[in-house]
């Protein structure tokens, strides 16, 4: 028994000091992460990979003691290794371009807490699969998903507020959205050369925009809002009624040949045609002498086919020839 005994403790010993030298690993990886610790609130920062070598890249809640609340900007900028990122809830913000081309991300959650997707956040992530929205963030601000190529569904949960200008340019891969009732704010073209995007989903409580067969428009401002890119009809009637066409409402869209607009629209925006390489036809329902009384911002048909436009007395060739 006492031969037993001993061999047991000698065991429980062993036992111990593995669990012991895990634990010294474990603390070893977290501060291979290059950090900054705030002692008088006793958080901490993430600011880079430091000598981290692994794939996946696991953000520990606590270093030292001290609890990890962000990641600061650019901090995994160019990681080009890392595949996959764990985030824990204690993280409340997260820099502008801190994973900015990381060009084997496929996978990466956004933490509960998140206010806002900064700029450029994710950008040339082109390996990105998938994003859900947390409902804490109220805003995507510019570029935030800009040309993450194999992005293909993105779960918006309520509470959003904004998105910004370009924020998913050039998501080729992304087929559909869901806006959720919460949005009130869209940025300039935000789904830009997003070729598969075929249709724009509004949830129906939006009290600011609505889609109709997967477009998206303005509730009460008489505003047409956004073509999908993707989307394959080649002609599209503006609907009567509507008084300006949003800034970049068709903008890559490389199916529409022909556009049919009332006149009751007043105001066309910048880039609305822009990089529509197929589009020769504009109907205009008003005279040469209506049409040219509308108000149109600079660049508003920028690198378009040689389209004409035909009115009801008379047609327009792109280089202004009546």
């Amino acid at each position: 028994m006492r031969v037993t005994g001993k061999i047991f403790s000698l065991l429980f010993a062993v036992v111990l000091l593995f669990c012991l030298m895990l634990s010294f690993s474990s603390c070893l990886d977290n501060t291979q992460l290059s950090y900054e610790i705030d002692k008088s609130n006793k958080t901490c920062t993430i600011t880079g990979i430091g000598e981290y070598k692994d794939k996946v890249l696991r953000i520990p809640e606590k270093i030292k003691n001290c609890t990890v609340v962000a990641i600061s900007e650019g901090a995994f900028k160019d990681c080009e290794s890392i595949e996959r990122v764990i985030i824990p809830d204690t993280v409340i913000e997260i820099g502008k371009e801190a994973f900015m081309n990381c060009a084997s991300l496929i996978s990466i959650n956004i933490p509960f807490g998140i206010k806002s997707i900064e700029y450029f956040t994710f950008a040339d992530c082109k390996s990105l699969e998938k994003i859900n929205i947390p409902s804490s963030v109220e805003s995507i601000d510019v570029g935030a998903f800009a040309c993450c190529f194999n992005l293909y569904e993105v779960s918006i949960q309520e509470g959003l507020v904004t998105i910004g200008g370009s924020a998913f340019l050039g998501c080729t891969s992304l087929r559909e959205i869901t806006i959720p009732s919460s949005l009130k704010y869209f940025g300039i073209t935000p789904f830009a050369y997003c070729y598969s995007l075929q249709n724009i989903y509004v949830d129906e409580n939006n009290p600011y925009f609505e889609s109709v067969n997967g477009i998206l428009y303005y509730k009460f401002n008489s505003i047409f809002g956004f073509y999908p890119p993707g989307k394959q009809d080649t002609s599209f009637h503006i609907p009567k009624g509507l008084s300006e066409i949003e800034c970049g409402a068709f903008f890559t869209n490389d199916y529409l040949k022909e556009i049919y607009i009332p006149n009751s629209v007043m105001h066309i925006y910048s880039l609305i045609f822009a990089y529509s390489p197929n589009l020769t036809s504009v109907y205009y329902d008003g005279t040469v002498q209506e049409w040219l009384t509308i108000r149109k911002e600079n660049l508003w048909d920028d690198e378009t086919a040689d389209y004409t436009i035909y009115c009801t007395n008379g047609q327009i060739s792109k280089d202004g020839k009546i």
